[in-house]
């Protein structure tokens, strides 16, 4: 029996990528060895409403070569980001590179989004409710989803085998595939529901707070301070605790406890948080967010 597989039970969006692109001036060519790192910058209305999207997308070529490609987005701007070693360019719904790699090459670029199809997909939901001099700010989670899965009883070899590759494959930042395990017995289909992690970090007025939402159990934080329009500014991190462990539960009657490895401030491979009442392990990629008012 094969396990699902993320890509395929998740949602596929984000990343953004509108249907919609220009053609590429030339052939791609892409420079293998990339590190890449994502900072979204979110401006807030006085009732929490996103009004502007923006990324500042960095990527690090650690290759020599030439390098041709695009980066789908919903881009109503590109400028130069902070570093970059060689301009953007832009099209329809792309961001263009093209350059030649000395060995390491910086690209960085500064994105301005449509609001009306990136806002939907933040990970965080903002409300603030001002009153009697006092203004209180809720800000929930946003990425609970369920996705279908199963129960059964697993034979204790191949679920070892299993776990080993899972951790293998978050160590190098990859999906794991080819799970499969030795099931006793018949499945039982169910819907699991699934969350990312976050750490939100920041402050209301001179009030500051920090907040672990793990999506489920915990999915939004609340902060009440004494003035009607105090300034709101935070950081959205993904992962939790490097100690705190997760529970992969795949059989009706074991669970397995695993120790999560995170690095919030790139894109990685973290695990999602599920359920306690069933759990599955569901790995995806994710990147770091910062949202300011």
């Amino acid at each position: 029996m094969s396990l699902p597989w993320p890509p395929e039970v998740l949602p596929r969006t984000p990343p953004l990528a509108p249907a919609n692109a220009g053609v590429l001036p030339l052939q791609p060519r892409f420079v293998r060895r990339v590190s890449n790192k994502e900072r979204v910058l979110v401006g807030l209305d006085a009732d929490g409403t996103p009004n502007s999207v923006t990324v500042v997308q960095t990527s690090r070529l650690n290759r020599l070569g030439d390098y041709v490609f695009a980066i789908p987005a919903p881009v109503v701007s590109v400028l130069p980001g902070p570093g970059t070693e060689s301009q953007p360019g832009q099209r329809t719904n792309q961001i263009l590179w093209q350059g030649f790699s000395p060995g390491q090459r910086v690209l960085s670029a500064r994105a301005e989004l449509r609001l009306e199809e990136s806002a939907p997909y933040l990970p965080v939901k903002v409300r603030m409710a001002p009153g009697d001099g006092r203004t209180t700010v809720f800000i929930e989670n946003q990425t609970g989803v369920a996705v279908p899965s199963y129960t059964g009883d697993v034979e204790p070899v191949s679920l070892a085998q299993v776990l080993a590759r899972i951790r293998t494959a978050m160590r190098r930042n990859l999906f794991a595939e080819g799970l499969n395990v030795e099931l006793r017995g018949r499945k039982t289909p169910r819907q699991v529901e699934v969350a990312a992690p976050l750490r939100v970090t920041g402050t209301v007025g001179t009030k500051r707070f920090s907040a672990l939402l793990d999506g489920l159990d915990r999915k939004a934080v609340r902060v009440t301070v004494p003035d009607e329009k105090p300034k709101v500014a935070f950081t959205v991190r993904t992962g939790a605790e490097r100690s705190a462990p997760l529970a992969i539960c795949l059989s009706a009657s074991r669970s397995v406890k695993m120790p999560t490895s995170l690095f919030p401030s790139q894109i990685t491979t973290a695990p999602v948080r599920c359920a306690r009442s069933s759990c599955s392990t569901v790995p995806t990629v994710s990147s770091a967010v910062a949202a300011k008012g």
